[in-house]
């Protein structure tokens, strides 16, 4: 049976969905955690040093480095707000039912013209 599933096999220097490479990404956190700033890193990953310091920030909160390896970080997940039951479920404002001694508009025909 057929699971009609492409399946890609990446290299090992590409970081699926990522512009930068594995080593770019790697160097630039080395640095970072070397204490430099993230001008002086994102100027030291690349061989031209034309990398976006802002680059390196998204890339710190994404990855981290074990060993001089990247390791992917789960993003936080958001809790959902905890509300009582009760305040969704509250009585309706007034009844409703109709006042049977109440004259219905809508029964009476709308007024004739001579």
């Amino acid at each position: 049976m057929d699971c009609a599933k492409a399946i890609t096999d990446f290299d090992p220097r590409v970081v699926p969905r990522f512009l930068y490479s594995r080593e770019v990404i790697v160097r630039a956190l080395e640095h970072r955690q070397a204490g430099e700033s993230r001008e002086r890193a994102a100027a030291a990953a690349t061989a031209d040093g034309q990398l976006d310091p802002e680059l390196v920030k998204r890339w710190e909160k994404r990855f981290g480095l074990i060993d001089g390896h990247l390791v992917a970080i789960d993003p936080p997940l958001m809790a959902f707000p905890t509300r009582p039951a009760t305040s969704m479920l509250a009585a309706p404002a007034g009844s409703r039912s109709p006042d049977l001694q109440q004259e219905d508009q809508w029964a009476r025909s709308p007024p004739s013209r001579p």
